[in-house]
């Protein structure tokens, strides 16, 4: 009965100093993270600075994959967390922190909508937009508004970069609807 004892507690040493060595490997790993690829040009520098920060030891490694596909990284674990543009509701995510988005027109500084305090759907269409791809929430959530209210989209460029978005917009191709995360920061040189 003393053997028995003594193995058993043997057993859980052993157990205990590899969850331990399993608990340092991780503080010496990568930490994966998604972001919709809508996301990739949102300021999103300082989170990534305070991980760093608070996990020193570990690498970030930061993809980019489309909405649909950005959360099921997240529930198969191949990911450990992302960065989603309204995710569906799903029991198998733990949601940490939400964030209401108001949806902004981007023009150009000399662009004539600029004078408008307020830009209703029907003052867009006339303009060449452009959007995130079909496959999109972001699209998603625009062609919902116009197409109830009857109206078709004038897009003028359909692309997977937010950046490439806006920098069309800076450089005058079209204006775009978007999340106000992608407001530029410095507003003084504001598109």
């Amino acid at each position: 009965m003393l053997c028995e004892y003594y193995d058993h507690r043997m057993a859980e040493h052993e157990e205990l100093l590899s969850g331990l060595a399993a608990l340092r490997n991780v503080r010496t790993q990568t930490i994966r993270i998604v972001a919709s690829e809508c996301l990739m040009a949102a300021p999103f520098l300082p989170a990534m600075v305070r991980v760093s920060e608070k996990y020193d030891d570990a690498a970030i490694e930061l993809m980019s994959a489309e909405s649909n596909a950005a959360h099921r990284l997240i529930l198969n674990d191949t990911a450990h967390f992302g960065l989603l543009l309204d995710s569906p509701e799903d029991v198998r995510l733990r949601v940490h922190a939400t964030a209401r988005q108001p949806f902004v027109v981007l023009m150009a500084r000399d662009h004539p909508l600029a004078a408008n305090a307020r830009i209703k759907p029907e003052m867009i269409v006339e303009n060449k937009l452009l959007t995130p791809l079909p496959s999109s929430r972001v699209f998603e959530i625009i062609q919902t508004v116009f197409s109830g209210r009857g109206l078709s989209l004038n897009i003028a460029l359909k692309s997977s970069s937010m950046q490439l978005i806006l920098n069309g917009v800076e450089g005058g191709l079209g204006i775009a609807l978007l999340p106000a995360i992608f407001v530029p920061q410095d507003r003084e040189n504001a598109l």
